[in-house]
């Protein structure tokens, strides 16, 4: 989503009124995300994680789709390893790249981080060095959420 609010701003000229919209909808989205989806690290849980949904709500997301099983979905905070792919750092906002920052310096990741961010894994073909869980554990979820925290 960040990716394309920021390409259609830029395929407007800076100082109309869709640029201004885009601009507007990037920084709205980075509020939601701030307030309503992304939780800080506590005593009980010691990595940052997303709620399943961008309103905050934090159900069961893709209960009996084809890649978990007909009996499973994503439990809450489930999708949060999705946040070492780096896409909220191109907000372009500078708390969101210190979360990044810090969550780049929380690695290696604890047992009951990594467990939580694979969730149900995903019966999905992967390339060797996304493969859950060893993502986590093989310096590449480490080095995107360091390159993500630059942006």
């Amino acid at each position: 989503m960040p990716r394309w609010l920021c390409s259609l701003r830029d395929a407007h000229q800076p100082g109309t009124t869709d640029h201004a919209l885009y601009q507007d909808l990037i920084g709205g989205l980075s509020v939601q995300v701030l307030d309503a989806v992304l939780t800080s690290p506590s005593v009980d849980f010691g990595g940052y994680r997303l709620t399943n949904y961008m309103d905050g709500w934090n159900g069961v997301y893709r209960y009996g789709y084809t890649t978990t099983g007909e009996a499973f979905g994503y439990g809450p905070y489930e999708l949060s390893g999705t946040f070492h792919l780096g896409w909220w750092a191109f907000l372009f906002n500078a708390q969101i790249s210190s979360t990044y920052a810090a969550q780049a310096e929380g690695f290696p990741l604890a047992s009951d981080v990594i467990d939580l961010y694979v969730g149900p894994n995903t019966t999905r073909e992967r390339h060797p060095l996304i493969v859950l869980p060893d993502f986590y554990t093989n310096g590449v979820a480490q080095l995107l959420t360091r390159l993500a925290s630059y942006l």
